[in-house]
């Protein structure tokens, strides 16, 4: 679902990565590993659970490469200011020549239907901090990656984050996930946006078939 490789997934239980807020969405997830999505794991249904917040469920993925992507400071999943991590840090993307392709790429990288798929300049999901690292992004809209797409090199711009790209994607199903609270890239609290809330998932019966199936690379 967050598009890592399936090799190497690890489960964390009683709230590793710290103790969510909301509500608790699934608990006694039980996957068989080969699912596309947690929505098609057997679970107790949505907001059945007898759990609190100290049983948050985590997970760690592989990435599936060295560089991966997130969307920061939207109003709704899907939506945001593009951020990618390379080199150990996360970092923006300069608006030169930021289309609605290079948007459908960042939409595939994490998950979502490629065939809708809207680029924003200006930093119109608010301005980033520390380093830009791309400009001039250039992608066919075929790529798998952002990486794969042209640009000027890493950390090579002559922006400021007034121009911090963004995007806004369409969803590949009802059921996302993201992962809080983690120290690096691929780990975290595993959360669950469902009907228009974002909630967490108990670690009741949790275990690394779960865990592979929130990190796997959709088919």
């Amino acid at each position: 679902m967050l598009g890592y490789k399936t090799t190497y997934s690890v489960f964390f239980s009683g709230s590793h990565f710290g103790r969510g807020t909301g509500s608790i969405l699934i608990n006694n997830v039980t996957c068989s590993g080969n699912e596309s999505s947690i929505q098609d794991c057997g679970h107790n249904g949505w907001r059945s659970h007898d759990c609190d917040h100290t049983e948050d469920a985590g997970v760690r993925c592989v990435a599936a490469g060295p560089v991966e992507v997130r969307l920061v400071g939207g109003t709704r999943a899907g939506e945001g200011r593009v951020e990618v991590f390379h080199n150990g840090k996360w970092g923006t993307v300069c608006d030169d020549g930021w289309d609605d392709i290079d948007a459908r790429v960042v939409c595939r990288m994490l998950d979502y239907k490629p065939t809708y798929s809207v680029s924003f300049s200006g930093s119109h999901f608010g301005r980033g901090t520390g380093s830009i690292l791309m400009d001039n992004v250039a992608c066919s809209g075929n790529e798998s990656s952002i990486q794969d797409c042209g640009h000027n090199g890493w950390r090579s711009h002559d922006c400021d984050h007034f121009k911090d790209a963004g995007v806004r994607c369409v969803a590949a199903g009802p059921v996302e996930v993201r992962l809080v609270g983690g120290a690096h890239a691929g780990e975290g609290r595993v959360e669950v946006f469902y009907n228009g809330e974002w909630g967490t998932a108990n670690d009741d019966g949790w275990d690394n078939n779960d865990a592979r199936v929130v990190c796997k690379v959709p088919k």
